[in-house]
């Protein structure tokens, strides 16, 4: 939006509290939302991201700190790395459902759901708006294991043990004691960390996962004894793994659901296994076949 005046464009003073820009953005966005434009969906549309995008900077300290001493063209070098506004940069979905309401989404789209990938990318072509994020499944885990010629020959049942982070028993995965959840209060519900350093004239903003709550924006009221409300416990446990017969050297057999937990109860990895033959001291392997070499006198 180039040099923008974005006090301007939400029609607040340069002091203006943060209730009073979320009032303004309030009044603004329902007045040039693109659904209640049908006449000139495009340049409400416009307007509409014109609104958002002040918004997004006068609502996050460190970004309004910057663009009172620099303006919106130092704002982009210094935090959006010499790039314009986009919505992928939009940090304050949550904010806007609860301007909005669901009622209100409901009544003018005929749906639920507010903005959790639909308003946004009905609208303004897609791409991923900086709101909370859902729990993260678990990252799949890989293990080696030696098994002899006769194994792979026979068949059968062999054991591999594992140790890290495991989906919680005691909670479930949760991390909590019960059901209530309340605002994280270390990122206050935002899920994200922002952090400001200062080299030279330029300031840089670095945005982060919160450490508490793990991008929920939620932590349990009570949390869980066992695993102190983080939802997973550091275990050594041991693994039944089955050997098909005949299984190549080298394969990797996969345990659905074996593998790291997953976030505030999300479902965990696999666990893939690698096989890995042991040479025998007499025969060779050729595909499905032993071949014993024998010297002849």
């Amino acid at each position: 939006m180039g040099d923008a005046d974005y006090y301007g464009v939400l029609g607040v003073p340069h002091g203006a509290s943060k209730d009073e820009i979320k009032h303004a953005y309030r009044r603004l966005a329902k007045k040039y939302h693109p659904d209640l434009n049908k006449d000139n969906p495009k340049v409400a549309e416009e307007k509409f991201k014109q609104l958002s995008e002040a918004y997004e900077v006068l609502c996050d300290d460190d970004k309004r700190k910057i663009y009172d001493q620099f303006g919106a063209d130092g704002l982009k070098q210094q935090v959006w790395g010499g790039q314009g506004f986009d919505w992928s940069r939009f940090t304050h979905a949550e904010d806007v459902e609860d301007i909005f309401g669901a009622d209100f989404f409901q009544s003018v789209f005929g749906r639920s759901g507010g903005l959790g990938g639909t308003l946004f990318e009905d609208f303004f072509g897609g791409g991923t708006v900086g709101r909370r994020r859902g729990p993260t499944p678990g990252r799949d885990a890989r293990v080696d294991l030696e098994v002899a010629l006769e194994d792979v020959a026979r068949g059968g049942r062999k054991e591999v043990t594992v140790q890290y982070p495991m989906t919680c028993p005691a909670c479930r995965g949760t991390g909590a004691e019960g059901e209530r959840l309340v605002t994280c209060p270390t990122c206050g519900g935002r899920g994200q960390m922002s952090s400001s350093q200062r080299q030279g004239y330029s300031q840089f903003i670095t945005i982060t996962t919160c450490p508490k709550c793990n991008g929920r924006g939620q932590w349990p009221e009570r949390p869980c004894r066992r695993c102190s409300g983080q939802g997973r416990i550091e275990e050594r446990r041991t693994i039944a793994v089955e050997i098909p017969e005949g299984v190549p050297d080298g394969v990797q057999l996969r345990i659905p659901g074996r593998g790291l937990a997953g976030d505030a109860g999300a479902p965990p990895g696999d666990l893939y296994v690698a096989i890995h033959v042991r040479r025998h001291h007499r025969f060779v392997r050729d595909g499905d076949d032993l071949v014993l070499e024998l010297p002849i006198s």
